[in-house]
Formats: structure tokens, sequence, C-alpha cells
């Protein structure tokens, strides 16, 4: 019984599309800024996001700031 409710289910939601791998715990936009501030990590899917902090732990603010803070100071001397 087990094994039809699992078949029945992947036929019915196709799990391989990464649609439904985002957008459950962190938007679009946040993923999409998430990966502009780490390119490294190639963040696409709210597990990629949800890694990274894991990595980070108690540094993740730190390491979200002093980014942000470079990539503000990049756009600042573009404009300059």
């Amino acid at each position: 019984m087990k094994k039809f409710l699992v078949a029945r289910t992947k036929n019915e939601v196709y799990c391989d599309n990464l649609k439904y791998y985002y957008n459950i715990v962190f938007d679009e936009m946040v993923l999409r800024n998430l990966n502009e501030l780490f390119p490294e990590c190639e963040i696409k899917t709210d597990y990629n996001a949800v890694k990274l902090v894991e990595e980070l732990g108690y540094n993740a603010s730190y390491e979200f700031q002093k980014r942000m803070e470079g990539k503000r100071r990049s756009q600042k001397e573009i404009f300059y």
C-alpha cells in the first residue's frame, strides 16, 4: 500500500522540477539576492540557502552584513 501511495504521488507531482524546491522558506527575490551575495554557493533552492546558513552558523549575520557592504561599495564605485 505504501509503495502504491508513493508511486501515485510521484505521478501527480513532478518531483524533479525545481519549482517544488523553492519559495517554501525563502521567496524568489531572497534566493536571487543570496545568490548574488554568495555566488560561490550557487543558491537556487531553499535547500541551498538553508545549507549556507547552517554552514555559517553564528557568523551568518556578520557575513551577510560584510558582503552587503561590499556590494554597496562596488555599486557606489560604478556611479562615481
